[in-house]
């Protein structure tokens, strides 16, 4: 019978990795604010190249957000596998090849 996979390493690399998203995501948030804050300080205003060009920076923001989003629901997901497979392998009728293809698949889907 396999013994039951790393849960806890999978969903601490997760949560770490979520964290360095979330970061990566205010940080061009806030870039792109002060850059265009600073477009708008200048003479010509909304109209300058630095306003648009900080708005966009901005704007890319929500591509990290959406792996920190991903990356969220899989430690979630994570901690579901965990509850099914201890309620699996604690199960009296549960056989040897049940926990082997289960292990099998939790190892191919998050590694």
């Amino acid at each position: 019978m396999e013994r039951e996979p790393d849960f806890v390493g999978m969903i601490e690399r997760h949560r770490d990795s979520q964290a360095f998203w979330a970061k990566c995501t205010v940080v061009l948030a806030l870039v792109g604010l002060a850059i265009a804050g600073w477009g708008l300080t200048a003479a010509v205003g909304w109209r300058s190249g630095t306003f648009w060009l900080g708005l966009f920076i901005a704007a890319t923001s929500v591509f990290p957000l959406a792996e920190l989003l991903e990356r969220r629901d899989r430690w979630q997901g994570l901690e579901r596998l965990r509850g099914a497979w201890r309620a699996l392998a604690a199960a009296p009728d549960t056989t040897p090849a049940d926990i082997d293809r289960l292990a099998d698949l939790i190892r191919k889907t998050h590694g």
